[in-house]
């Protein structure tokens, strides 16, 4: 089966929607995606690595198909039982995880929910503090790094949002993705998007950690793309393979998807992931 299915699962109470494809008993990739977009943004992955690997993408809870009540907390915590329960429920045996944007995060609490489940991740530039203090210090911090244009108090959300999509592009971003990325975030959920970033600054969600798995880390070298941030990473994953890319914006999956895959392919192959 090599086009994607999609399938629903009970994620503790929520019709929670995915993809599935490729080859029944290949090693499987997750991938994850960003805040206030859904799993399509995936669909040149998918439809790439189905022929050698069981891959799948889920729409986060509160996202594309899936349900967004405003009776919870849409958390780290809560997505990353939301990957496992796929996980389980298509038997994904030590999967490797992809998240991009908010997916690093969601994976990162993947990793220290489930410790030894997943056998790598890749990281495709993904929000991050560094340390809690940054977190306890947005205000300033984001000032000072420009890691991010979007303020909510004094503000109307709906144009911060607006604002922060314009950011994500740069100048090398095909129109086509732009329309498409700012298309699917006015269908995201505001309550979703606000309880789902609320929770991603915390604090208590950024106390460092090392993780001994391969991990495969790119960023789109920006504003946000400070010059010791290979170093810092290395410090979390001491078995990486890093790159920065000059000429895509935080989309590289959508603006430059055979590169991005063949850099993808590359990791699993040296890993023996195959």
């Amino acid at each position: 089966m090599m086009e994607p299915v999609w399938r629903s699962i009970d994620v503790e109470g929520l019709e929670t929607w995915y993809q599935v494809a490729g080859k029944e008993g290949g090693a499987p990739l997750i991938f994850i995606h960003g805040l206030g977009i859904d799993s399509t943004f995936w669909r040149h992955q998918l439809a790439a690595f189905a022929p050698e690997y069981r891959v799948a993408a889920l729409d986060l809870p509160g996202h594309g198909r899936s349900a967004k009540p405003h009776d919870r907390v849409y958390s780290m915590d809560f997505f990353a039982r939301a990957v496992h329960a796929l996980v389980e429920r298509e038997h994904l045996e030590r999967p490797v995880l992809i998240g991009h944007s908010m997916g690093f995060p969601v994976l990162r609490r993947y990793l220290l929910l489930y410790p030894g489940w997943a056998r790598a991740i890749c990281n495709v530039d993904g929000f991050y503090f560094r340390r809690a203090v940054q977190a306890e210090a947005y205000e300033v911090w984001s000032a000072a790094t420009s890691l991010l244009r979007w303020r909510f108090s004094g503000r109307d959300p709906v144009e911060a949002g607006e604002r922060f999509i314009e950011y994500t592009f740069y100048e090398h971003t095909p129109e086509a993705v732009r329309e498409e990325v700012r298309a699917t975030s006015r269908r995201a959920d505001p309550y979703v998007v606000m309880s789902a970033w609320r929770d991603m600054i915390r604090p208590l969600k950024w106390v460092k950690c090392c993780f001994m798995l391969p991990a495969m880390v790119l960023y789109c070298r920006a504003l946000h793309t400070l010059p010791d941030q290979e170093l810092y990473f290395r410090t979390c994953f001491p078995r990486m393979r890093y790159m920065e890319w000059t000429d895509t914006g935080h989309y590289p999956m959508l603006e430059q998807p055979d590169r991005f895959n063949a850099e993808l392919r590359a990791f699993l192959y040296d890993e023996g992931i195959r």
